[in-house]
This record gives C-alpha cells, sequence and structure tokens, in this order.
C-alpha cells in the first residue's frame, strides 16, 4: 500500500509500470501522460468519471468544470497513445453523467486509431 499525493508532487510512480491502472471519480488532467507512461506494454487502463451533463438535465454531483470531462475528452486524450475498445457516455441515477473507457497501451508501439461512427 502506497499513500501518495498526485497533484502536489511529482509523480510518485517514476520507475515503476503496472498491468492494470483504475481511476474511478478522479480527474487531473496534467496525470494523463503518468497513466500511459505507467501502463507496462498491453496493459490496460479502465477510467470513469464526472462529464458534463446531457441537454436537458441540471446534472451532477460535481459542478466544477476542472473535475468534470468534456464530451469525448478520455477518447481525444488518450487516442494517440492507447488502443481504445470501449466508451461510454451514459446518464445514471441522481442525473449524474459519466464517461467510461478501456484502453490497452499497445504491445509493438503501434496504435490502432479510434474511428467513431458518424451521426
Amino acid at each position: 500500500f502506497m499513500q501518495a499525493d498526485l497533484e502536489g508532487a511529482p509523480w510518485p510512480f517514476e520507475d515503476e509500470v503496472f498491468d492494470v491502472i483504475v481511476v474511478s471519480f478522479y480527474l487531473e488532467r496534467s496525470l494523463f501522460p503518468h497513466l500511459v507512461k505507467s501502463l507496462k506494454q498491453g496493459g490496460y487502463l479502465i477510467y470513469e468519471t464526472f462529464m458534463l451533463p446531457f441537454e436537458g438535465f441540471d446534472g451532477n454531483r460535481a459542478k466544477s468544470p476542472d473535475f468534470v470531462l468534456k464530451p469525448l475528452e478520455l477518447i481525444d486524450a488518450f487516442r494517440e497513445t492507447m488502443e481504445v475498445f470501449a466508451y461510454e457516455e451514459s446518464l445514471i441515477e441522481k442525473g449524474d453523467c459519466f464517461q467510461r473507457f478501456a484502453a490497452r497501451k499497445p504491445i509493438n508501439g503501434k496504435n490502432v486509431p479510434v474511428i467513431l461512427p458518424k451521426e
């Protein structure tokens, strides 16, 4: 077990690599590159947090734009470095809106680009 300050100190896992990193209801955009670097090749990143409310809903308990994703923000942040294989934007109980995704760090250093269907 390690307790670390992820916002006010240097990245505490600089010399470590992980098979899986799970981020749940936490958003610090400056850490995105560290997450990718801290995954071994073929490692997985699973991420879920609040996003801007859908039109017509006043939405989330998280109100500050610093802690709320824009539509497609997770895909945009990781599309160049990760193979995104699952993505969802959803509305859940209490009017909260979420983004979730699962991605894999490429094994051979080559990325498969994310292609979203046209509406």
